[in-house]
Order: C-alpha cells, then sequence, then structure tokens
C-alpha cells in the first residue's frame, strides 16, 4: 500500500520524502486478509518537517486509492485542521485528473467538506465530544495530539471507526499526529507509552507508534539530536533556521517543537540555559559559613516530599546546596527534630519556610529562640520567587548541579497573580520543595543582608 501511496503522490507532482515514506511504509502494512494491520497509527515528528504533506497525502489516498467513503480529520485548534483541508484541495485543484472527480467544495465556516461524485466525503469536525459524535468514519485524522489534555474527544471519536470495518477494502483507521508534549498531553502519552511497551516486548500490535527525536538525555545544543529529532533537515529546515530558534525560544518550547522530546510543563520561569549557566562543581557550603547560612524548607502538600536547602555568601556569589531531602516517612517531628539539629551546628542566620506550609513546625522551632525564622507569607510569596529568578538570571546564585534541585528548578510552573507571579505547587509537574525551599532561603538571605538585626517575626 505504502508504494501506491508513494507512487501516487509521485505522478500528481507532491512527492514524499524519506521519513514520510518510512511512515507510510510501516502505517499501511496489511495483513493476511488485506486489513489494515494498524487500526491506529501515531506520528509524533518536529515542527516544519512536512507533517501537514503526509496528512494530506492519507487523506488524498484515502479518497483516491482506497475507496474510503467518510474521511473526518480534528485539531485543537479548528485552523490547523481547515489549513490541511485548503491544502489538499490546492492539490485537487492543480491536478486535473483529481479534479474531475470532485462533486462539491464547501468552505463555510463549520461546515467545511469535500465530496467525489462516488459520494465519498473529507470534512472537518469541531475539536468537542459532541461534534465528533453522530458519523462513522473510515477514516480518522486529530493533528496535535498533545494538546488534548483529557480524553473525551477521544472517547467520542474512536468508536466512529468501529462499525466500518467492512465498508472499505482495508477497514477503518485513525491517524493521529504532533509534535512531542508535556505531562498534561495525557492522550498522546498513553499513546507513546503502549508503542514504547510493544516495542520492548517484540509483539505487534494493533497500534503503530512512530517518533522522530532527540535521545532523552541529549543535549540542548547537540546538533546530532537536532539531526535525529528534524527528518526534514536539509530540504525543509536548516541547521542556520535552527540555531536561530534556538536563541530565540523559550527551552520547553524548543524542546518539544525541535527536539520533540517531552517536557513536564510548557510554562517555563526561567530563560534558557540560566540555570545550567550557574552551575559550578566544586561549589558547597563551608565549614566557615557558620553563622552566616539560611537554611530553606518546604515540603510537598501531602508530606510526601520534604527539602531542606542551605545558602550562604560565598565571595560576591550565594552558594546553594541541598543539604536533606525526603521522598518518603517524613513528619513534622522529624523535620522539627532535624531542623534541630541544624540550629545546634550551624547557628544559622535565619531559617525560612512558608508559613502556611510549616507553621506548627515553625512555632515550635522558635520556641527554642536559638535564631531568627523568617515566615514567608502573603505576597512575601512572590517576592522570595521574583528575588530567586533575579539570582539565578544575574548569575549571582552557584550551585553544584544535584539533580533533585535540578529536578525541582525544571519541573515548576509559573502562575501569574495580576502584577506580580509566583511558583505554583499545584499547577507544577510533580514535586518542586527544592526549589521552593531554595526561594525561601534566597529570600531570607537578601533581607538578612538588608537589615543590621535579624528579627524573628511572630503572629
Amino acid at each position: 500500500m505504502a508504494s501506491e501511496v508513494e507512487a501516487f503522490a509521485e505522478a500528481i507532482g507532491f512527492p514524499l520524502l524519506p521519513w514520510q515514506s518510512h511512515l507510510f511504509e510501516h502505517a499501511l502494512k496489511v495483513d493476511k486478509r488485506g486489513k489494515w494491520r494498524h487500526t491506529e497509527v501515531s506520528a509524533v515528528v518536529s515542527r516544519q518537517q512536512g507533517k501537514t504533506h503526509a496528512q494530506r497525502m492519507r487523506i488524498l489516498a484515502g479518497l483516491y486509492l482506497f475507496g474510503e467513503k467518510e474521511i473526518a480529520a480534528t485539531a485543537q485548534d479548528r485552523q490547523l485542521a481547515r489549513d490541511t483541508f485548503r491544502q489538499v484541495v490546492e492539490v485537487i485543484e492543480k491536478t486535473p485528473e483529481l479534479q474531475r472527480e470532485v462533486k462539491t467544495i464547501r468552505w463555510a465556516n463549520g461546515q467545511e467538506e469535500l465530496v467525489l461524485k462516488t459520494g465519498q466525503r473529507y470534512r472537518i469536525v469541531a475539536p468537542t465530544p459532541s461534534a465528533a459524535r453522530g458519523y462513522s468514519n473510515d477514516l480518522v485524522l486529530i493533528d496535535e495530539v498533545r494538546e488534548q489534555t483529557d480524553f473525551d474527544l477521544w472517547a467520542a471519536i474512536r468508536p466512529t471507526i468501529n462499525t466500518r470495518k467492512g465498508s472499505t477494502e482495508h477497514g477503518p483507521q485513525v491517524w493521529l499526529t504532533s509534535n512531542a508534549g508535556h505531562a498534561d498531553s495525557v492522550l498522546l502519552l498513553q499513546l507513546r507509552a503502549a508503542g514504547m511497551d510493544a516495542i520492548a516486548r517484540g509483539k505487534p500490535t494493533s497500534s503503530a507508534y512512530l517518533e522522530w527525536s532527540a535521545p532523552e538525555d541529549a543535549s540542548i545544543d547537540d546538533t546530532a539530536a537536532w539531526a535525529q529529532a528534524n527528518p526534514a533537515l536539509g530540504k525543509l529546515i536548516d541547521l542556520e533556521t535552527i540555531r536561530a530558534l534556538r536563541s530565540s525560544t523559550p527551552e520547553p518550547v524548543f524542546r518539544t517543537e525541535q527536539l520533540c522530546q517531552f517536557v513536564d510543563t510548557m510554562d517555563a520561569w526561567l530563560p534558557a540555559n540560566t540555570w545550567e549557566g550557574c552551575e559550578s562543581p566544586e561549589v558547597t557550603i563551608p565549614e566557615e559559613a557558620r553563622g552566616m547560612v539560611v537554611f530553606g524548607v518546604d515540603r510537598s502538600p501531602s508530606w510526601d516530599s520534604c527539602t531542606v536547602v542551605a545558602a550562604a555568601r560565598v565571595g560576591d556569589r550565594i552558594a546553594v546546596e541541598v543539604i536533606k531531602h525526603w521522598d518518603a516517612g517524613v513528619t513534622e517531628a522529624t523535620l522539627l527534630e532535624y531542623l534541630t539539629q541544624l540550629v545546634e551546628r550551624w547557628q544559622p542566620k535565619a531559617i525560612a519556610a512558608e508559613d502556611l506550609m510549616l507553621k506548627d513546625t515553625l512555632d515550635k522551632l522558635e520556641e527554642f529562640n536559638r535564631r531568627g525564622i523568617h515566615r514567608v507569607r502573603g505576597a512575601d510569596v512572590s517576592r522570595a520567587c521574583s528575588a530567586l529568578y533575579q539570582d539565578i538570571t544575574g548569575g549571582v546564585l552557584a550551585h553544584a548541579g544535584d539533580p533533585l534541585l535540578t529536578d525541582h528548578i525544571r519541573a515548576a510552573a509559573r502562575k501569574d497573580l495580576g502584577d506580580s507571579w509566583r511558583l505554583s505547587r499545584r499547577h507544577s509537574a510533580r514535586h518542586i520543595d527544592a526549589c521552593m525551599a531554595l526561594a525561601f532561603a534566597i529570600h531570607a538571605e537578601h533581607i538578612s543582608e538588608e537589615a543590621e538585626i535579624y528579627i524573628p517575626t511572630r503572629r
């Protein structure tokens, strides 16, 4: 079947790129009965690689080669589906032998459809569960699957092919296309997990998953990894274009759109490479910092993750270090005991935490009256996040590249609050207590520098 599509594309003057030929080769395999071996086909590739051309050739093949009677296409952004519709029509209008088979083309918004004289139809469907229901389809195309943050559309549109198994020679098929997604791309992540599992087990399934991407551990500046994720490199896109995108695009966006790597969140709160730029492998909190160190503390809402971060001025920079992390088994008593030991050993300038999260712990710790307790309240949370941002982007902060701290920094998501902002535990991909503990430590460090005497704040 793939060779038929490739010959068809050549004949009408719209040939396939090598990666597109590879896609069709695997997507259009048939079993002994002549039916599609894969009823679901997922293709994940970076932007500007010709994904739309692959879609339109699948649609044209359905109309002119495979006799598919009902073809429906949708995308989270309806304009994307309309753009593909326009490109399909353009190919037909430029090809007399295809044009002769057309009965009607409708462009009215919400009613776009192309009907052949044989009665075969290709139409756009709104990306809503209600719009997806009500029709049976031989071919369904869903673009930008990464934007599906629930299963509602999938649950509505996937069953529309169930009754079409005998309506065409090869049976029905669903095509899902996208570039890489993020933690909320639940449908795409499910498809990817199933595909990876099938590959690992070496057992074919009714679903095909094809992905062109950079390795997960590849450097963002590795041009060899760029080539892996951009199979149209040298044809539709060049290295200079990718370099320009690298310098002007936030890191999560560049990773998903040009490296086709999955990320935790698209809400980047730091410019690309600024955290990495603060890394100094030799950085540590020296013993001489006794009496000058600040500790930041934070926990997850469910107490299943808790971190203590130290910060101290070393020369003209602020050295930071994770000194304790619990990923299970931490209680208020455990934390209080540990912090008491820290006070005895380090005599810190301050212990900083968000009062909302750790009020009882701070109350009990303050009873010892050993050193200052810095309670971060209300708008001070935003100020703490802003101070952390300024110290990272300004190169003031120095860290040794601790994997936990780096992971929490990258997982953190920004939440805008009118004229201010803060990092949000709720909106982040996973735990960010190390990141928040660092923000509180930095905030307390700056305040202690501004005041001649650090005075504990009490309610």
